[in-house]
């Protein structure tokens, strides 16, 4: 018995090693792929709080665009919302795109208090849960992607950003 015991415990420690590293070769192998998607700004639907569908054909050509992953009741997405109406008139040159896969009546009042919806350059858009993860790679609250006006990757913040980052990384007046 003990010699089985002396056999059988590396085969079974090496087996758990040889498992982990496989794991840990997959889980890199996704971050990868998920970099590379979301590189160059990625083909998407979400929906509107009109209920209309929202392709990333719809987005205006050779403007920058910011794509948001907010969530209303986030104090930090409720600050950038806030900012974003503030300071209207400095980011006419950007599409936002403000995306949760909040229920909609949340995403309506985080509209409405801080009249997103007058601001033409500014889509509240809704997700089915997951739906932003799997085309940005990311969950985290809140998220901002910043594309050139050729829809590259120029900056990811993770957490809250104030505009005047992201607006320096436009040449715009």
């Amino acid at each position: 018995m003990k010699r089985k015991l002396k056999y059988l415990i590396p085969i079974f420690l090496l087996s758990i090693i040889g498992w982990l590293g496989w794991q840990v070769q997959a889980k890199i192998q996704e971050k990868e792929a998920i970099e590379a998607n979301r590189a160059q700004l990625p083909a998407f639907k979400f929906e509107e709080l009109s209920g209309a569908t929202f392709a990333s054909t719809q987005l205006a050509p050779y403007k920058p665009v910011v794509v948001m992953f907010i969530h209303p009741e986030c104090p930090h997405c409720q600050y950038e919302a806030e900012a974003l109406y503030h300071q209207r008139e400095h980011h006419q040159h950007i599409q936002w795109l403000l995306i949760s896969e909040a229920p909609k009546e949340q995403l309506q009042w985080l509209s409405n208090t801080y009249k997103l919806d007058s601001l033409p350059n500014v889509s509240v858009l809704m997700s089915e849960m997951g739906g932003f993860y799997s085309f940005f790679g990311t969950e985290s609250l809140p998220s901002t992607f910043v594309y050139d006006s050729g829809g590259r990757l120029k900056k990811y913040f993770r957490g809250e950003v104030k505009l005047e980052a992201i607006f320096k990384l436009f040449p715009f007046p």
